[in-house]
């Protein structure tokens, strides 16, 4: 079931063949009441990873990309009347596991309605393989030199951090008016460039910041 709110709700919907064609939309019109109507709530979740489980990964600045990133935001919210507060969430460090941040988001799609704002930025290590982008975690799985990674030990990594689809997937359970997502990690261009289509909020990659 989707949850009414007050106004006018347009709901598409499509779908694709084997063949990657998409259907025709069907669209479907809800007027929602107006005693439906509430304010909605901006929530902010900023992650940012300096230390990793291997020190040879270490990032200088992700933490405090992050942290700016969530006080911009509040700030700017907070000088609006157009939501009625700021909720901010902020992982760092040994917090930002695979595990923690994908709990984090499915946690965050539980509160949020669809009259509610979300911003995420992650600022992590990111790497692309076979078409897909990795958000590389501070549990990354491998204890090597990051200089001298052979085959087995990317695969390694890669089966330790989360996946673009693993973020189309939690992005999914999200019903919400404005979702914003900002990658600040290399090859998170990736994440929009694929073959096949790509489901979620717009995401925007930015270099990573080890040099």
């Amino acid at each position: 079931a989707l949850p009414v709110s007050a106004g006018e709700k347009r709901i598409t919907a499509f779908a694709f063949n084997a063949s990657n064609v998409k259907s025709q939309d069907a669209v479907f019109t809800v007027v929602g009441a107006e005693s439906l109507r509430r304010k909605g709530h901006v929530f902010v979740l900023a992650v940012g990873i300096d230390q990793y489980a291997n020190p040879d990964y270490n990032l200088k600045f992700a933490s405090a990309d992050a942290s700016a990133f969530a006080d911009a935001i509040k700030s700017n919210q907070e000088k609006s009347s157009a939501f009625d507060g700021v909720t901010v969430v902020r992982i760092a460090d040994s917090q930002a596991t695979r595990e923690n941040i994908l709990s984090s988001l499915r946690d965050l799609a539980q509160r949020v309605q669809s009259e509610d704002a979300v911003f995420i930025f992650i600022a992590s290590h990111g790497t692309a393989s076979e078409g897909h982008f990795y958000v590389v975690p501070h549990d990354l799985g491998y204890t090597g030199s990051r200089t001298e990674l052979k085959p087995e030990a990317l695969h390694t990594i890669l089966a330790h951090s989360i996946s673009d689809l693993d973020l189309e997937e939690t992005f999914q359970g999200f019903d919400v008016g404005k979702l914003l997502l900002v990658l600040d990690a290399c090859n998170s261009g990736q994440a929009i460039e694929g073959e096949e289509k790509r489901l979620g909020p717009v995401m925007f990659g930015e270099p990573d910041d080890d040099e």
